[in-house]
C-alpha cells in the first residue's frame, strides 16, 4: 500500500481542536485504480494498458474484481477497504474509459 504524509485532525463539532502530522497509509479510489489500470500501472500484475485494456474490458475478460486483485498485489488498494460496491465501480468505470 503506498503511504502519503499527511495530518491527522481530531474534531469537536464545530471546532477543530488538534492536527498532529501523521504517516497514514492510501488508497487508490475505483476512479483512481481504474484510471491507473488503463494507463499500464498494473501491467507486472498481468493487466494490459491502453487499447488492449479497453478491449480486455469489453470482451470481459478483465473485470473489476482482476483489476482490484491487481491493485492489491501492486500495493495501490488496502484490502480492508474493498467490497462488492468498491469492485463495482472499479469495474463501471473501467467500462466508462473504454467508451
Amino acid at each position: 500500500m503506498k503511504s502519503i504524509f499527511k495530518k491527522v485532525c481530531v474534531f469537536a463539532a464545530p471546532v477543530i481542536l488538534t492536527c498532529l502530522p501523521a504517516f497514514a497509509s492510501y488508497s487508490y479510489t475505483p476512479f483512481e485504480l481504474s484510471e491507473a489500470a488503463y494507463r499500464g500501472y498494473l501491467k507486472a500484475e498481468n493487466i494490459p494498458a491502453y487499447q488492449s485494456f479497453c478491449m480486455d474490458v469489453k470482451a470481459g475478460s478483465v473485470k473489476g474484481k482482476d483489476i482490484v486483485e491487481a491493485g492489491i498485489r501492486a500495493g495501490y488498494v488496502d484490502s480492508a477497504i474493498v467490497n462488492e460496491e468498491y469492485t463495482y465501480a472499479v469495474q463501471s468505470i473501467s467500462r466508462s474509459i473504454c467508451n
